[in-house]
């Protein structure tokens, strides 16, 4: 009776992430990018437009503040009172409108010389404009998000003397040209 042993064979070529030490241990390459920290954000590359975004999306007016855009904070904070407001108007209306024509349809001679179908239309008015003041709220919310987007970038922005547009009059003559010179605008580019 024979016996087969057969030992596996490792793989020579070390994977991506580790280095081969020797033939029996491997160490782990340190890895290039680090966590996401937020504490640091405010340290290394300030601003950054991914916290602000974050921070605008979380806590309406964090984004501006984060920025230090401080009188962009009360703009937004008005938009959202505006918005707020048109919600709780619209709701109570709605609700106002909904439980009229419930009483209506339960007892119709409470209401007389009025008809269902203009409080259904009063009701069916107010809801619109309620649904329309939840997407306000949405549009509100990512343009105040968007907006601490766009203004972390344009903190890192280079304004300098070099970046600059001229522009000037400027009398031409075309040779061959029938009318010997013609006026026109020139705009000077220098960056």
């Amino acid at each position: 009776m024979q016996v087969e042993i057969s030992v596996a064979q490792t793989d020579s070529i070390p994977a991506a992430d580790t280095i081969a030490q020797d033939s029996v241990t491997e160490v782990k390459k340190p890895s290039k990018t680090k966590p996401y920290n937020f504490r640091r954000s405010f340290k290394e590359d300030y601003p950054h437009p991914k916290t602000a975004t974050y921070a605008a999306l979380i806590i309406p007016g964090a984004g501006q503040a984060y920025n230090k855009d401080w009188w962009k904070i009360p703009i937004v904070w008005a938009a959202y009172g505006g918005i707020g407001y048109s919600i709780y108007f619209h709701y109570t209306q709605y609700k106002l409108f909904d439980k009229r024509v419930v009483d209506y349809l339960a007892n119709p001679m409470d209401f007389p010389g009025v008809n269902v179908s203009v409080l259904r239309d009063g009701r069916d008015y107010y809801r619109k404009y309620l649904e329309y003041s939840y997407l306000g709220a949405v549009l509100i919310h990512v343009l105040a998000a968007t907006e601490a987007y766009v203004a972390a970038h344009f903190k890192k922005f280079d304004i300098t003397d070099e970046l600059s547009l001229r522009i000037t009059p400027q009398i031409q003559a075309y040779p061959g040209n029938l009318q010997p010179m013609q006026a026109g605008v020139a705009m000077h580019f220098s960056f």
